[in-house]
């Protein structure tokens, strides 16, 4: 659906160059949630920005359905424009005009509608997003996820093929960033829209997103089915923004073992449970087949875009009376299919 091919853009600032994107490359698949995570400045929002050609890559190529939008003309970039919808932080509504005329105005615009057409649209946007009720309000009479929801109606207006949205929920509280991310699923769902999702919150991330890729100073350090980027993080860069959202996949070994002192001494293990296995009591079978204990240090549960998983850091006991124990272990582990880490030694998963 979409490919960013060595795609690089370079400011001027003062007199000198600065790059915002160095040599980006990846895929959006049609009809994914894709989240796009890093810290501030680390190129998200010009990243998305090139989609739409918002910002023009100093060079590479963007494909978006099979067109490279780097060759359009002026007409073609209006029919971009029309094909890829944007929801912005900060809302961006005409204060003079109601609910309805701010949803109404890209048709209007787009001048390809008869304004019996314009009014049926515009009343299936606010059943859609849930503002039927507030059709003939202005903006500043509404709250911030009503706001936002207008943004989105009027980001499908044109019925779009992806839609672009950046931070659309950093200005909204905890709750309201909840019901505009089911909106968002809700849409993704029923209409079957791809939705690039720029944010530096993980919890979005793991809340809606199938995918992700993380950006790091221009760079693309990492990209990956959600599940495995936030279980088993591959970059340290990964790691510390999970440790900062206190996400899974982010034990600090060194310190651990420091809070737990003289305490713990045998072997720790991070284990990874997902879907099904999340659910079963896998300890306890393991403890009573093996013969062996199991101390939890430190657990995590949740879902991860409403699968379930788990993420436990045990210590392996009584090793020094059987040093075979840690080998039972890891082969038990990889005949359930159940991926784990021992800490102090490279990463081992399930065969």
């Amino acid at each position: 659906m979409i490919r960013i091919s060595k795609v690089s853009k370079t400011f001027q600032i003062n007199g000198e160059p600065r790059t915002a994107l160095d040599n980006i490359s990846l895929e959006i698949r049609a009809g994914e949630v894709f989240g796009i995570i890093g810290r501030s400045g680390a190129g998200k929002s010009t990243l998305v920005r090139t989609l739409n050609l918002l910002e023009r890559p100093s060079s590479g190529q963007i494909i978006v359905g099979g067109q490279d939008i780097t060759a359009l003309d002026s007409a073609g970039l209006q029919r971009l424009r029309r094909r890829v919808g944007m929801v912005f932080q900060h809302f961006n509504l005409l204060q003079a005009k109601t609910v309805a005329e701010n949803i109404r105005f890209p048709l209007k615009l787009g001048g390809e509608l008869s304004a019996a057409q314009m009014d049926a649209r515009v009343e299936e946007l606010l059943q859609l997003v849930g503002l039927a009720e507030q059709r003939h309000q202005h903006p500043a009479q509404l709250s911030g996820g009503q706001k936002q929801r207008v943004g989105i109606a009027r980001a499908l207006a044109n019925q779009p093929d992806v839609l672009l949205c950046d931070e659309a929920t950093s200005a909204l509280d905890p709750e309201t960033t909840q019901s505009i991310l089911r909106l968002l699923l809700d849409i993704n769902r029923r209409l079957q829209l791809t939705i690039v999702l720029i944010t530096h919150e993980m919890d979005v991330i793991r809340a809606v997103c199938d995918r992700v890729a993380i950006l790091e100073r221009g760079q693309l350090i990492e990209t990956g089915e959600v599940a495995d980027v936030f279980l088993f993080p591959q970059h340290a860069v990964t790691r510390a923004l999970l440790a900062e959202s206190h996400q899974a996949g982010a034990t600090d070994l060194q310190s651990l073992r420091a809070e737990l002192g003289a305490s713990t001494h045998g072997p720790l293990l991070r284990l990874s449970f997902l879907d099904e296995a999340a659910t079963q009591p896998l300890l306890s079978q393991l403890s009573l087949e093996l013969h062996l204990q199991l101390n939890v240090l430190q657990g995590t549960i949740g879902r991860i875009k409403g699968r379930p998983f788990g993420q436990l850091v045990v210590e392996l006991l009584h090793t020094e009376q059987d040093p075979t124990l840690l080998a039972k272990l890891q082969q038990a582990l990889r005949q359930r299919d159940i991926r784990f880490e021992l800490l102090d030694e490279p990463l081992e998963a399930a065969a």
